[in-house]
């Protein structure tokens, strides 16, 4: 078999492809491979040396001629280093006649796709399921000194990347080292417990803010509450009060150093990864990933709006280009570091090509979406609580009839979310309605004015009704002698409703001598036991949720 393989070496088919240098190379390096199997096998028992015969394939020993081992062959060595097969031509790239091959291919060179196409995770926070790249992922990283965990982004960029800006000579090899050895720092945070947060910025701002004063506010406890290893420190994680703008700087280190590396790249060696253009010739570039726009100085045009796109016309892939105000996503700090090429200073607009810039895209639109404001945002906390007004004539009595269950509600008619009148109420006044057929379904009097079912309230006639029970109560029985009712012996001051106390003003205060520093008090007292109660409804919940998913 191997004899069969080595064999076509010889072959005319074989030979005619070499030409004359490359069969003089082939023959060179044939008989160099043989002098080294001769010498290298010495001689025999008897003193004779031994001979290697590469054409004949045979090798002579003291009792005669032998095969050659395939081990000894030139011709096989030779085929080992594959130094006599030309090389193979590279795969057409050119046009793809295929639609869907090139469908294919622009979509993976399509940086929206891969964001659509990262993992799907879970936040805490807003408890959906999205992609992870519209999620800022958290690790908990354990101080070695206090033992204590922070909650670090896990894209952190090292601020000492930025030393290189001004060394421009520095070789591109060595900035991908000093890369790969900063990438690799980062290792240990791996292993860490991790967690995923809605990537915008608002909402990392109202989680460091006191529960209750925003949406979201407080809920940064609830970023690793299913990370069981650590189920008893995950309340205590340590979390930068100004988190939200820690990341914004992260992203806009990331996005610059991108940013830098295509520039000098551009003016080195003319990649042509970023390329100067204007809006009218934007449909005549090719590879077009997306548009940075760029005034070349403050008092230029207005800021774009949010989520800027750019319709290119005469067409048929990418039709839509983002357009990314880089003052706005950058800041001035970095703006003026862009500003030091003449690429970024003599142009305002910039066309980012598509091949090998992916991940720079990503880092834009991501920053994109981090800065948006939507109109939810401009959220306003509630007011302040009612406080309850202080006890007055008759207030108990009225509170017990008024809140009296009946077909086991308990409603009471003070409750204005659950007792609202109908549209076609308004015209009869508030809480009437026609009367039903049956006398059987009547509830209270029959002047058209009964409440609606399940409601309590007083008779329209109470005063009345009241007099009457009065007058049968002081009527004298019969058989009994009458005797003239007693007057009322006047109550002690304490059980007079007017000054004594009452369960909504147990202490009798005279709440009239308040002024608004006493009210402001309680206010916040109130807001305070508020809080606390919100504080441990939500961590109960969290409780039963973490033991409901495990």
């Amino acid at each position: 078999m191997n004899r069969r393989l080595l064999s076509t070496l010889g072959s005319r088919r074989a030979v005619a492809n070499f030409s004359p240098k490359d069969l003089e190379r082939i023959a060179t390096k044939r008989n160099e491979l043989a002098a080294d199997f001769d010498r290298g096998l010495g001689e025999d028992g008897e003193g004779n040396k031994i001979r290697l015969d590469a054409k004949e394939k045979t090798i002579s020993t003291s009792v005669g001629e032998l095969p050659m081992s395939p081990v000894m062959d030139p011709d096989f060595i030779e085929a080992l280093t594959k130094r006599w097969r030309h090389h193979k031509g590279r795969a057409n790239k050119g046009e793809v006649k295929d639609v869907k091959e090139r469908a294919r291919r622009k979509l993976e060179e399509n940086a929206y796709a891969h964001a659509l196409a990262s993992p799907v995770r879970l936040c805490q926070v807003f408890r959906k399921p999205l992609p992870s790249y519209f999620y800022q992922k958290f690790k908990a990283v354990q101080n070695s000194g206090t033992g204590k965990f922070w909650a670090v982004p896990e894209d952190i960029e090292s601020a000492a990347s930025q030393n290189a800006e001004g060394n421009e000579g520095v070789d591109t090899a060595e900035q991908e080292a000093e890369a790969r050895e900063g990438s690799q720092g980062q290792k240990p945070m791996i292993g860490s417990p991790s967690g995923y947060v809605m990537a915008r910025k608002q909402v990392l701002y109202n989680m460091m803010q006191m529960s209750g004063s925003a949406p979201y506010a407080g809920t940064s406890k609830a970023v690793f509450v299913l990370r069981q290893s650590l189920k008893d420190q995950r309340a205590q994680v340590v979390w930068r009060q100004d988190m939200d703008e820690f990341v914004l700087e992260n992203l806009r280190r990331q996005a610059v150093n991108a940013i830098l590396y295509y520039l000098r790249l551009s003016k080195d060696n003319d990649r042509g990864y970023l390329r100067s253009c204007s809006f009218r010739d934007v449909h005549k570039m090719q590879k077009r990933g997306c548009l940075l726009w760029m005034p070349p100085n403050e008092n230029g045009p207005e800021a774009l709006e949010q989520f800027a796109t750019f319709d290119v016309p005469d067409v048929k892939w990418e039709k839509k280009l983002a357009v990314h105000d880089l003052n706005r996503l950058l800041g001035p700090k970095h703006t003026a570091t862009l500003r030091q090429y003449p690429l970024s200073r003599d142009n305002s607009l910039i066309l980012l090509g598509k091949k090998r810039s992916i991940g720079l895209q990503l880092v834009l639109w991501k920053l994109q979406g981090y800065l948006a404001e939507f109109p939810p945002d401009s959220w306003e906390p509630p007011s302040k609580p009612r406080l309850l007004k202080a006890a007055g004539p008759g207030t108990e009595k009225d509170d017990r009839q008024m809140k009296k269950p009946q077909d086991d509600r308990g409603v009471s008619r003070r409750d204005p979310s659950i007792w609202r009148p109908s549209t076609r109420d308004q015209t009869e006044g508030r809480g009437k309605r026609p009367q039903a057929a049956g006398d059987h379904l009547r509830r209270g009097p029959l002047d058209g004015n009964a409440p609606r079912r399940g409601l309590c309230t007083r008779s329209m006639d109470f005063q009345s009704g009241a007099k009457e029970r009065q007058a049968m109560e002081d009527k004298p029985k019969k058989g009994s002698k009458s005797k003239k009712p007693k007057p009322k012996e006047s109550q002690p001051a304490e059980d007079n409703p007017k000054t004594g106390p009452s369960k909504r003003n147990p202490k009798s205060v005279d709440l009239s001598k308040w002024d608004e520093a006493d009210w402001e008090a309680i206010y916040g007292i109130l807001e305070k036991k508020r809080r606390r109660e919100q504080e441990a409804a939500e961590e109960a919940a969290m409780e039963r949720r973490a033991r409901w998913l495990r």
